[in-house]
């Protein structure tokens, strides 16, 4: 089983400046939205768009409106559109990835991005590029867990979690046991420190 997205800690400029359009992530990643909710995403999307129009090197907006888009993503997977998805999710990761060509501090994005659509792609049955994103968030994710575990552990024993799954589709079961044992340790050490928020993850890594 695939563990769900989780929103990244956003950027102080990004926090600062579009608190008024980006709602915080309330851990319901994976559940469909309400008609009111995707009505008010599809307006702060298009709100942004415009945004990015009007001042294409201001990295706030573009910002924001991947967040959005992978939030959108989320809604549309949980509703069965996956090929709709799909293709919000790698405009998500386009952006995310200019981003990273301005600054480091947006490589959580783009990590947060490939996992993302690690799970859409798999979901339409494309195992190859499923490991494909999901190795590359894997190896963002730990260089970032090197440096700040306290913030990036669980997005990597997250990912490892999904890496193990899509070595295992393909048939490499020792890559996949290798991957599925260190999400494992990981969300162990978490849940002796957070049982309430980690406990969940540390038997969805069991059961895999």
């Amino acid at each position: 089983r695939s563990l769900s997205v989780r929103m990244p800690t956003p950027t102080p400029t990004a926090a600062d400046q579009e608190q008024d359009i980006v709602a915080a992530d309330d851990g319901s990643a994976g559940a469909a939205l309400s008609p009111p909710e995707v009505a008010r995403l599809e307006s702060e999307i298009a709100a942004l768009r415009t945004r990015v129009e009007q001042a294409p090197q201001e990295p706030t907006h573009r910002h924001a409106l991947a967040r959005l888009l992978v939030k959108q993503s989320l809604d549309l997977g949980a509703n069965d559109r996956l090929e709709d998805a799909r293709v919000v999710a790698e405009e998500a990761l386009l952006l995310t990835r200019k981003l990273a060509q301005t600054g480091d501090q947006y490589a959580a994005d783009v990590a947060f991005a490939l996992h993302n659509l690690g799970i859409r792609i798999s979901a339409l049955g494309d195992r190859e590029g499923a490991l494909e994103a999901t190795r590359e968030a894997v190896e963002i994710q730990r260089k970032l867990a090197a440096v700040r575990p306290d913030a990036f552990l669980p997005d990597l024993a997250g990912s490892l979690n999904n890496l193990g799954n899509a070595l295992s589709a393909l048939g490499d079961r020792e890559g996949a046991l290798e991957a599925t044992r260190e999400s494992v340790e990981i969300h162990r050490k978490l849940a002796a420190v957070r049982p309430d928020a980690f406990l969940p993850n540390l038997a969805t890594s069991h059961n895999n």
